[in-house]
């Protein structure tokens, strides 16, 4: 009898794990302003987080706004198309 349990067991373990979806492999870039994530190389992330945050220094010495010593970083997802944009946010509504 145990091993009809083991075995039921098993199976519904392989059968519950053949059905979980693929998870991409995410990246994460973080600087002091943003939080940046991609599914592309580690190097292009990490050029892009700092192009970025250079280009938030930039904004805020020509506008003289002062950075919040407080707060969530921003985050920010870099795909490669549309598509995957419409499938991360879940609606076919959305572009970027």
């Amino acid at each position: 009898m145990m091993r009809f349990w083991m075995k039921a067991l098993a199976g519904a373990g392989l059968a519950l794990a053949g059905t979980a979806p693929a998870q991409a492999a995410w990246w994460q870039a973080q600087t002091r302003h943003f939080t940046a994530y991609s599914e592309g190389k580690d190097e292009t992330l990490r050029g892009f987080a700092e192009r970025l945050e250079k280009f938030d220094y930039l904004l805020r010495r020509l506008t003289g706004v002062t950075s919040p010593e407080q707060g969530s970083p921003v985050k920010v997802y870099l795909l490669s198309s549309e598509a995957k944009v419409r499938e991360l946010a879940r609606s076919p509504n959305v572009a970027g």
